[in-house]
């Protein structure tokens, strides 16, 4: 009850790998282990186990493994909502903003697997009014183009290299959609992605940044200049490498992360 915002500092930051060597002193959730969460995900990987949600509330998501070892996280059915509101708050404010009171038909293009915490992020409905087209990364692009030509987005909400490709297939005129809003997300989103989206359908492709561990924790808007960062749902540090604080970003050795939600 008397934490406050600069007792932070004094917490002592710990990276994936320690993570995971100590994951049941971590984990709050009750009833819950390492082990459990492991036979659950082999489960729901398997297709012996149909809910991904293990007791109806917890999901179990896995990171890629690029660091060496694969990440498992908990997450629950409020965080998942937290980390949609986080990603599409701003998109809806520009709406309202805007006067926009025409369709509002969103298309994903996320992960096709259910260990992976894209597949319940983005495809989900920020107002009720939402239409959605799920698709998978892993779908053919003549497969994609079809459904999202009869679809006809709004909003497309995708991997970067999934833009990237959306849009050379609208370049090439074996796709015709014509989205108001375009953001990527799971991947970093470079120049000739931006451009790509630009030339196909008039439209910068918004950018967004977020892990498994924290979730969203920024995302480009319409009206801010820069990526501006969800501060209600996590605390940032620039530190240098013993972890004190730095003004100049050029003296930063890495990013502490504290999440909030």
């Amino acid at each position: 009850d008397n934490f406050r915002l600069g007792d932070i500092q004094e917490l002592p930051p710990h990276d994936k790998l320690a993570h995971m060597e100590r994951w049941d002193d971590f984990i709050a959730a009750p009833g819950i282990t390492y082990e459990i969460a492991e036979r659950h995900m082999d489960a729901v990987r398997s297709g012996e186990e149909a809910n991904p949600f293990y007791r109806n509330e917890y999901l179990f998501v896995a990171t890629g493994g690029s660091t060496g070892r694969r990440g498992v996280f908990v997450w629950d059915l409020e965080f998942l909502r937290q980390i949609m509101c986080y990603t599409y708050r701003y998109l809806i404010n520009d709406e309202q903003n805007n006067g926009y009171d025409g369709p509002m038909k969103m298309a994903t293009v996320e992960a096709p697997t259910l260990l992976h915490g894209s597949g319940y992020v983005f495809p989900s409905k920020p107002l009720p009014e939402f239409e959605l087209l799920k698709l998978a990364s892993t779908d053919p692009i003549p497969e994609a183009c079809a459904k999202l030509n009869d679809f006809q987005p709004n909003y497309l909400m995708a991997y970067a290299s999934s833009v990237a490709e959306l849009a050379s297939a609208q370049l090439r005129g074996q796709l015709d959609i014509h989205p108001r809003w375009v953001c990527t997300n799971s991947g970093p989103q470079d120049e000739d992605i931006r451009q790509r989206s630009m030339r196909a359908w008039g439209v910068k492709a918004s950018n967004s940044w977020g892990c498994v561990e924290i979730g969203q924790m920024a995302i480009e808007t319409e009206s801010a200049p820069e990526m501006v960062i969800c501060e209600d749902g996590a605390v940032l540090e620039v530190v240098d490498k013993n972890n004190n604080p730095v003004d100049d970003p050029r003296d930063a050795a890495k990013l502490l992360a504290t999440n909030l939600t």
